[in-house]
C-alpha cells in the first residue's frame, strides 16, 4: 500500500497516483496482458499503460509538470519540452523539482 501515498514533502505537486488492476471480474488476464507495455531505465524493467485523453480535444487536461530530481535534469527539460510543442502542448509550465536528488 505504500506506493500508493506520497511522501508529505511532495504534497505542493497536488499529483494523482493512477492505479491499474490488470484483472477484470472474471479474473480474465489475458485480454489485458496486451495493453501493458513495458520500458526499461536503468536497468529497471517497469510495466505501464497508455493513458488516453478523456476529452473530445484529444488533449490531456495538464497543466504543469514537475521534473523530479535527476542527474541530467537540463537535459531532461529541454527533452521534455519540445516533446509537449511538438504535441501541440505549447501552454504547459515545466517546472524543476526542489526536493534534493538522493541515491
Amino acid at each position: 500500500m505504500e506506493c500508493f501515498f506520497k511522501d508529505p514533502c511532495f504534497s505542493h505537486e497536488e499529483e494523482y497516483r493512477v492505479v491499474f488492476f490488470q484483472h477484470d471480474i472474471d479474473h480474465n488476464e489475458a485480454k489485458y496482458n496486451q495493453k501493458v507495455l513495458f520500458r526499461e531505465k536503468s536497468g529497471i524493467i517497469t510495466p505501464y499503460i497508455e493513458v488516453r485523453p478523456l476529452t473530445s480535444s484529444k488533449k490531456l487536461p495538464i497543466q504543469s509538470i514537475t521534473i523530479g530530481p535527476k542527474n541530467n535534469v537540463d537535459n531532461a527539460q529541454v527533452g521534455l519540452e519540445f516533446l509537449l510543442i511538438k504535441q501541440g502542448y505549447d501552454s504547459i509550465s515545466v517546472e524543476r523539482s526542489r526536493i534534493p536528488l538522493r541515491y
